[in-house]
């Protein structure tokens, strides 16, 4: 049971955060009891974005749906032919009708608009239209177009889907940042603590001639952790078995 109102107040007595909410309509205590079973009662708690979508947002979707529909309609398509051809923007007016409602599905929402959707909202479009891509291997011509809101979701794709952080490149292999360390069981290692990249070949022994350090600086770019969940989705072993190569770099 869902029900909307305003908060009034906001304290963080020891270390805690406490609101004072008034709500739209009167809740009776019967209804309180009902979902309590005898225990305090515990509500969840979400805040409506009453931000209007940015102009980058905006900007940012279009160019990945274009994107998305040079990859299935015709790669060949220049940026001069996509401004003037009929044919390539009724494809890509057919792509963008898909994409939303595949997304208003995944949402479950009516339906989806990017002239009044919230910011929210539109970095969730943009991250669903980044992993559609990397689903279905339209290409990273211009990368920047892929970074989406969270550079750490884009990361979090190339893990997922072992595609190069730096080239876009398939099939790459998961890089460990953090030394396991002396001294440690490797049967026991947790991974959660060690901070990860997607990198083709290539790029992996570069990061091995120079460091970490120097190429992340190089290419402007990082790695993250993942949590016991992002571990299994992107297939990482989170219990290494005796004998499991753990790649290291210690620069």
């Amino acid at each position: 049971m869902e029900f909307i109102g305003t908060i009034k107040s906001i304290t963080y007595p020891d270390n805690k955060t406490r609101f004072i909410i008034d709500i739209d309509e009167r809740v009776h205590p019967t209804v309180i009891s009902r979902h309590t079973h005898g225990s305090a009662p515990q509500l969840g708690l979400e805040f409506f974005d009453n931000r209007k979508i940015s102009a980058d947002q905006r900007r940012k979707s279009f160019a990945i749906m274009t994107e998305i529909t040079r990859h299935f309609y015709n790669e060949n398509y220049s940026s001069e032919l996509r401004l003037v051809s009929p044919s390539f923007a009724d494809d890509r007016k057919s792509v963008e009708t898909a994409l939303k409602a595949s997304f208003a599905t995944y949402k479950n929402i009516e339906a989806y608009s990017l002239a009044n959707s919230d910011m929210t909202t539109a970095r969730d479009f943009i991250n669903f239209l980044i992993e559609f891509c990397f689903m279905f291997d339209v290409p990273f011509h211009e990368k920047g177009r892929f970074l989406g809101e969270d550079i750490q979701f884009f990361l979090y794709m190339c893990l997922k889907y072992r595609k190069c952080a730096i080239t876009g490149k398939a099939g790459s292999d998961v890089h460990h940042i953090d030394a396991v360390g002396m001294g440690r069981n490797r049967n026991k290692v947790d991974s959660t603590q060690f901070r990860f990249i997607c990198l083709s070949r290539e790029m992996h022994n570069l990061v091995h001639a120079i460091g970490w350090n120097k190429f992340s600086s190089m290419h402007k770019v990082g790695a993250i952790k993942l949590n016991e969940k992002g571990l299994k989705e992107c297939r990482i072993k989170t219990q290494p078995v005796s004998g499991f190569y753990i790649d290291i770099d210690e620069n």
